[in-house]
């Protein structure tokens, strides 16, 4: 027996004027915004490249700095580089590289904390320090990088950036107790593929101490 109920048909709801407007800003300043990052690229400012791709939703692509009393929060840069010689060859010389690297730095008044070893003496990681805002960011990045690179043509040596190798690989894997723990828990032919993989760029970032829970 069918119902005498008229059934309720939902008609698509039709946007505001100030929704359309609002939509309408929006795409426009991430064109503004692409349109920068394209000016600075060919203008060689790699810093302000990085800079302004946070601004692509900002209502006046200024930087502004959070409100006072806001807990400050900090963001972080990580990559990973296989060391490759002239002709791409792995070369297992993390430590003579790093070495060199944390001299450099601190010559130049950098932080020799930012050059680390990895878990194999063909892998190493440059990081940067705890940073305010992008620009800080880009620029420890871009000084602890092309520092890195600095000491590696210096050894004839580059940094190849991409997750894996393209050939077949035996990788030199450190030794060290943290190292050691984790060849006896999986195997030592399953933690040597850690050895034949760099993993690529990270960005960290801390949370404001009032959201952040217990540890």
């Amino acid at each position: 027996m069918r119902s005498n109920r008229h059934r309720r048909t939902t008609k698509p709801t039709r946007a505001s004027p100030t929704e359309n407007f609002r939509r309408a800003d929006t795409a426009s300043r991430r064109r503004c915004a692409a349109d920068r990052i394209r000016s600075a690229a060919r203008k060689g400012d790699p810093i302000k490249v990085l800079a302004d791709i946070t601004n692509v939703d900002s209502s006046t692509g200024e930087y502004r700095s959070p409100p006072r009393g806001l807990p400050v929060r900090r963001i972080g840069l990580e990559q990973e580089f296989f060391l490759v010689d002239r002709r791409g060859a792995p070369r297992d010389l993390a430590d003579p590289f790093l070495r060199e690297c944390r001299e450099a730095a601190r010559a130049e008044g950098l932080d020799p904390r930012s050059f680390k070893e990895e878990c194999a003496k063909g892998l190493v990681e440059i990081t940067t320090l705890p940073s305010h805002g992008v620009v800080d960011l880009a620029r420890n990045y871009l000084a602890n990088l092309g520092l890195a690179l600095g000491v590696a043509s210096e050894l004839g040596l580059a940094l190849y950036p991409l997750g894996t190798y393209p050939l077949p690989i035996r990788p030199v894997m450190r030794d060290e107790p943290a190292y050691a723990v984790k060849a006896s828990t999986i195997g030592q032919e399953r933690f040597s593929h850690a050895g034949r993989c760099a993993q690529g760029l990270t960005c960290t970032w801390s949370y404001p101490p009032a959201r952040s829970g217990p540890t």
